[in-house]
């Protein structure tokens, strides 16, 4: 007997279109469902009406960077367990500390395909 598999939906927060469509592209290959947002404003908005199973959040970003989006996703009951995984060519300390003990995690750009779906994979997988 066929299960049929839940798809999860995934929302990429970044300003620059041409990475929003790649990453939307690959992981539209692994069958994820996907919406994207060019900033943090348009996430936060986007969030609260489809409510997706995890964020690609982008740090810097013109109207609200990655930062202030996490912090306002955490503080509201309705948002506050959807994972973040923080994508960024930033070297940050402070995203390890942040992320260590939470459901949320980072990769760092540039990145493949695989990693990315393996780290999306890890992060759901403990939810």
């Amino acid at each position: 007997m066929d299960v049929e598999q839940q798809v999860s939906k995934i929302l990429i927060v970044d300003d620059e279109n041409e990475v929003r469509s790649l990453m939307g592209l690959m992981l539209a290959r692994r069958n994820f469902e996907v919406e994207e947002a060019s900033g943090g404003r348009e996430a936060l908005t986007k969030v609260s009406k489809s409510k997706p199973d995890i964020i690609l959040l982008d740090i810097n970003m013109p109207d609200l960077d990655g930062f202030e989006v996490h912090r306002r996703l955490k503080s509201k009951e309705t948002t506050k367990n959807i994972p973040v995984i923080f994508c960024t060519a930033m070297r940050i300390p402070d995203i390890i500390n942040s992320v260590k003990s939470s459901s949320d995690d980072y990769i760092r750009k540039p990145f493949r395909s695989e990693e990315l779906h393996q780290k999306i994979e890890e992060v759901l997988n403990r939810r």
